[in-house]
């Protein structure tokens, strides 16, 4: 059983590693991770995926 309470999902594609670097210290993503979810962090859950 899996117990549950997010109420948002994030799934974002990636051609490369090269580009999730790009996507990820973007500076207008780091602005928006730092005003939108940074305040959520600690009730979040994650899991990544790799195929």
């Amino acid at each position: 059983m899996v117990l549950c309470t997010a109420d948002t999902a994030l799934v974002a594609d990636f051609a490369d590693g090269a580009a999730f670097r790009r996507y990820a210290t973007d500076p207008r993503h780091l602005e928006i991770i730092g005003e939108h979810a940074r305040p959520w962090l600690a009730a979040r859950s994650a899991v990544q995926y790799e195929v």
